[in-house]
């Protein structure tokens, strides 16, 4: 009897301790499998950081791929892949980022936001602004200055614009005289309002604001410039507005400019001369140009990015995360 009940008793201690093992490895494996999905979790989340950081100093547009992020490094060798996925979507740019363990395609995590990227000028001038606009009639030009539009194919291209001049006025009073066109049109009517409001969607204040505290990339000119040396890069536009009291500046030699040029009401700048500076991008006049003597050369922006990929006169400002939850930007279906 007493053998009896010692076997039962070490077979209930070895029943129980076989459970307590099993238990043990369950418990494992669910602490291993919650820790591998925060890490999986982190790892999405990283991929937004990322999306965020590329996105506040390059500008995105349909078909453009942000370099894949670099691969996450966790505990126990584990390393996890990121794949971003951006669209566009009303008033947002949506990012979606998926987080994969290397080797282990069972531990995945998502994670989906929208951000918006602040920039100086309207969306619908992401392609280039026509290489001259002016706010009113354009009439008695003399100088033999060359206007080159978009180098865009309209055969291939649904949204090619090849414009050389554009104005706010009627193309009755759009004389190019002795201008070259190189093929581009005079389209008159093209906007309404100011060519500030046509071309930025910043106001002047704000612009005034960003150069008083000192970003490079826009000038805010309120004396006479001597204007001797080369502004911006391809990859890297400057604006410069000249203010009614800066006048026109004095242009020396071959210079050349990427970005965007505005002059300001009564700046003067219709009769004098450019020399043979050369402008890619656009230059803008305020009010009507009359009496224009210069011979310089304006490009639209495609003809500064021909080999510069990605390059975008929109530059960006600022970059910021649109409030919502993930069930707000989760994809489609």
């Amino acid at each position: 009897m007493t053998l009896m009940v010692g076997f039962l008793l070490l077979t209930a201690s070895t029943i129980l301790t076989i459970a307590v093992a099993r238990m043990g490895v369950m418990e494992q494996r669910i602490a291993n499998n919650e820790l591998r999905a925060k890490e999986a979790q982190q790892a999405a989340q990283s991929g937004l950081d990322y999306a965020l950081a590329w996105l506040s100093t390059n500008v995105w547009s349909a078909g453009t791929e942000i370099p894949p992020p670099p691969q996450i490094s966790a505990s126990g060798d584990y390393r996890y892949g990121i794949r971003l996925t951006l669209d566009d979507r009303p008033g947002c740019l949506r990012v979606h980022s998926e987080a994969h363990a290397t080797g282990d395609e069972s531990i995945y995590a998502a994670a989906t936001q929208c951000f918006q990227q602040k920039r100086p000028l309207r969306d619908a001038m992401a392609r280039g602004v026509p290489p001259l606009v002016v706010g009113g009639c354009l009439s008695g030009v003399t100088g033999n200055a060359n206007v080159y539009p978009s180098r865009c194919d309209p055969g291939r291209d649904d949204g090619c614009d090849r414009a050389s001049v554009v104005s706010s006025h009627p193309l009755s009073c759009l004389d190019p005289g002795s201008l070259y066109l190189n093929g581009g049109s005079l389209r008159g009517n093209a906007f309404e309002g100011t060519a500030w409001e046509y071309l930025f969607a910043i106001s002047q204040e704000e612009y005034k604001a960003r150069a008083e505290d000192g970003d490079p990339r826009f000038l805010w000119i309120t004396s006479t410039l001597r204007w001797d040396s080369d502004m911006g890069q391809p990859k890297e536009p400057i604006y410069m507005v000249f203010t009614e009291s800066a006048g026109c500046p004095e242009v020396s030699g071959s210079v050349s400019v990427y970005g965007i040029v505005y002059f300001a009401e009564d700046a003067g700048c219709g009769s004098r001369g450019w020399g043979d500076a050369a402008v890619y991008g656009s230059v803008v006049f305020e009010d009507a140009l009359e009496g224009l003597t210069a011979r310089g050369r304006l490009y639209h922006w495609s003809w500064a990015v021909d080999n510069e990929e990605g390059a975008s006169l929109n530059i960006v400002t600022s970059t910021h995360r649109v409030p919502g939850s993930w069930r707000d930007w989760e994809p489609d279906g």
